[in-house]
Formats: C-alpha cells, structure tokens, sequence
C-alpha cells in the first residue's frame, strides 16, 4: 500500500497518458466502435480523478492546529 500511495501520480500519469493516446486513435479511425469503447472508458476515468482526490488528502499531513 505504501508503494502505491508514493507511487500514485506516476500511475495517474501514465494511464492519462494512455487514454490520451486512445483518444488520438479514436479520432483518426473512422469507425464508431472505437468511440463507443472511448465512451465506456470515461467513467473509470472520473472515479480515477475522484480516487486521487482522496489520495491527496490522505497523504497530506494533517495540521493539528500545532506548530
């Protein structure tokens, strides 16, 4: 879990990085299966941004008000 939590933005990095890459794909093909495919990946991609989101705040040391 440790490596995972210190490893997340280069995971998000590179599965953005894929779905952009899709993405190009998609457009240049003139068929439509491939943007129903594309359509079908975008919500895995919101909860993928929801999921860091409660990464970040984890990971984030909590102030205590102490100094």
């Amino acid at each position: 879990m440790e490596w995972l939590l210190s490893h997340w933005a280069e995971i998000c990095e590179g599965l953005l990085a894929a779905y952009g890459l899709l993405c190009i794909v998609v457009k240049i093909t003139p068929t439509k299966k491939d943007d129903k495919v594309l359509e079908a990946l975008r919500p895995a991609l919101d909860k993928l941004e929801a999921v860091t989101k409660k990464v970040e705040v984890a990971s984030k040391p909590s102030d205590n008000g102490q100094a």
